[in-house]
């Protein structure tokens, strides 16, 4: 077989498919969570609109930060999947292609909620991954397709320069200054309902309903406006008192990143992959590995085995020389040789079988050696009895068997 198709090669093949297979299905199960988001104004989103930096600081503070991956559904609220000291803030960043239906899920959830309002029209940035292009913004524009609650419409007028102080009465003990901010958007809402706003009056902050609140000018939060020693002190303050006047009562800040797409669906694979269920799917899996490693044979055709004893004299010769060299037996064939070779020499002299081996040697010695060297029968007969290796065995079986050749043609002769 080539070694290309191998059994061993198989294997490897297969270990390597499975494995393949199982890394598809698990990052197939998983890709709605690992995919891009949808849109750039997520708290996933590094981009200068994005609320990354958001979560990032709150998280620097010391407050607990978690993401929202539940779809808001009319039976159940929220709140009660984030329990705290207080009603959790729930933060929503939409963006132009949000419906009003889709906002309108999160209203009534159990939970303090924070919208805050699309502002830029961008496009992704081909030259760095994750960043973006803002496109260039009419001033002094309504925007009616901005459907956020209690909202109606967004009006965007001049900038905003920096150190500008901010009014009302939910920062009235910490006075603080604002960003820089390009085109500031506000809403035309009532100015009651107003619990920020500008020293000339734009508001930006609105408390819409009991605990609902809209942020029309998100470049005091995103990214962008966070980078700002000032962004940043005005940002931690207003969630800060956004959870709740009392420290002791206030709950976690929790980001709605369903919009972006990355919310929670259901799905058999993923509850099998996941505790509590998933100790349970590993064993499955060994016990499955374990099943196939013991068939696999099943489906392997058999090797055709060889009789154990093949058949012929040549093969009966091999197996019996391979016998006598397992049981290291072969220096004691060099007195059979011996007698072999004298047997046989008898037999051509003519002298009778009965005769004694040692008459036999005698009268061999008296035919002499016709190699002309003094070594006579009797003497080779004595080196092949004292054989210990297999050295000794084939240098008494030479000189026996040129002895024979030699001195039976010479006595031929003679």
């Amino acid at each position: 077989m080539s070694q290309s198709f191998s059994p061993r090669t198989m294997v490897i093949l297969l270990i390597v498919a499975v494995c393949a297979a199982t890394g598809f299905g698990v990052l197939s199960v998983y890709a709605p969570e690992l995919r891009e988001p949808r849109s750039s104004t997520t708290v996933l989103s590094p981009s200068a609109v994005g609320f990354s930096g958001l979560a990032d600081l709150l998280r620097d503070e010391g407050q607990k930060v978690l993401f929202n991956r539940d779809v808001p559904r009319s039976d159940s609220q929220i709140g009660d999947a984030f329990p705290g000291a207080g009603p959790p803030l729930i933060i929503v960043t939409p963006d132009f292609t949000t419906s009003a239906e889709t906002l309108k899920r999160f209203e009534h959830q159990g939970a303090t909620l924070l919208f805050i309002a699309p502002k830029w029209h961008v496009a992704p940035d081909p030259e760095h991954p994750g960043f973006v292009i803002r496109q260039a913004l009419n001033s002094s524009i309504s925007l009616p397709e901005a459907s956020l609650p209690g909202i109606k419409a967004l009006r965007r007028s001049k900038g905003l320069a920096a150190g500008e102080r901010v009014q009302g009465d939910l920062l009235a003990d910490h006075p603080l200054t604002l960003p820089a901010v390009a085109q500031f958007q506000t809403a035309d809402v009532s100015a009651k309902n107003a619990l920020l706003s500008t020293a000339d009056g734009r508001g930006f902050l609105f408390a819409v309903d009991d605990g609902v609140y809209v942020m029309t000018e998100p470049d005091l939060l995103n990214n962008h406006g966070l980078k700002t020693l000032a962004g940043a002190r005005f940002a931690s303050l207003l969630i800060d008192r956004l959870r709740g006047p009392s420290a002791d009562k206030r709950g976690m800040v929790v980001f709605d990143i369903t919009l972006a797409g990355r919310q929670k669906e259901p799905s058999l694979l993923k509850w099998l992959l996941e505790p509590p269920f998933s100790p349970a799917t590993g064993l499955l899996a060994l016990a499955l590995v374990i099943l196939g490693w013991t068939t696999l044979p099943k489906f392997i055709p058999p090797r055709q085995e060889g009789r154990a004893i093949p058949l012929g004299k040549a093969a009966l010769v091999d197996n019996a020389a391979a016998l006598i060299r397992l049981a290291h037996r072969e220096p004691k064939m060099a007195a059979r040789y011996a007698a072999l070779i004298r047997r046989q020499a008898a037999q051509d002299l003519g002298l009778a079988p009965e005769t004694a081996p040692q008459a036999i040697d005698a009268h061999l010695d008296r035919i002499g050696d016709p190699t002309g060297v003094s070594h006579p029968f009797s003497d080779r007969v004595r080196a092949a009895l004292g054989a210990k290796d297999l050295r000794d065995l084939m240098q008494t079986a030479r000189d026996l068997y040129d002895w024979r050749a030699s001195a039976l043609k010479s006595e031929n002769r003679g």
